[in-house]
Parts: structure tokens; sequence; C-alpha cells
């Protein structure tokens, strides 16, 4: 005979199922082809992209040459005028000197003039007169 003291096996429970070996989930056919249209919608709508950029990029190119030549056209007039502007400054300075000149000559004749008018108007007899007949051949050289 057996005799019991109190004890009784407890069944051995595990705390969790071991995992089953890892899978990817297959996508269903629908994903798949959703995918490859939205990764064509983004491809094309790059490829209009570059070709925008590359539009622009050529019409800038254009413009940017168009410009250089004007460049070139404007540097080539600006050193004409630069010319005329050396040339309309010496012209100034000759006539400066011209003017000065003028100037010269015409105080030396305002004095000439003045003699003969005191001269010839002034009613001067003898030694005045003679005075200044002398005074005008002096002046009127």
């Amino acid at each position: 005979m057996i005799q019991h003291t109190g004890y009784r096996p407890t069944p051995v429970v595990l705390p969790y199922a071991p995992a089953p070996p890892y899978s990817p989930p297959i996508a269903p056919r629908r994903a798949r082809r959703a995918t490859a249209i939205v990764l064509g919608v983004i491809a094309a709508a790059l490829l209009i992209t570059a070709g925008v950029f590359a539009g622009l990029f050529t019409l800038a190119s254009g413009d940017r040459d168009t410009l250089a030549g004007q460049l070139d056209e404007r540097r080539t007039e600006l050193g004409g005028v630069t010319d005329q502007v050396v040339a309309t400054e010496e012209a100034r300075d000759t006539a400066a000197e011209r003017n000065t000149g003028l100037e010269t000559t015409r105080s030396e004749l305002s004095a000439c003039v003045d003699v003969v008018q005191r001269y010839l108007w002034d009613g001067l007899v003898g030694a005045e007169r003679q005075a200044a007949l002398d005074q005008l051949f002096t002046l009127c050289q």
C-alpha cells in the first residue's frame, strides 16, 4: 500500500508556445500592382521635371550668350565714347588757352581804345595832346 503524503504532481506548463520560424507575409497581387503604379508615376514626374529644368537651362544659356554679346558691344561703344571725352577735354583745354590769350589781347586793346578815345574826344591841346599821342603810340603798337 502506498501512503499518500499530500504531494500531487503538477503538470508542466510552458509560459508561451514557441513561435514558428519567421516568414515574410506574401503581398497580395493588388498591393504589388499599386506599388508599381505609384513608382511609375513618381518616375514619370521626375523625368518631366528633369526635362523642364533641362529646357530652362538651355534657354538661360542662350540668353547668357546674347547678353555677353551685348556687353561686348557696349564695351566697344564705351571705348568710343571715352575717346570722344578725351578729345572734347583736349578741345576744351585748347579753347581755354585761346580764351586766355584773347582776354589778354582784349585788355591790351581796351587800354589802346581808351587812349584813342581820350585823344580824339576830350579836346586836348598842346602838351596834353602830345602826351596823349605818345601814349597812343606806346599802347597801340
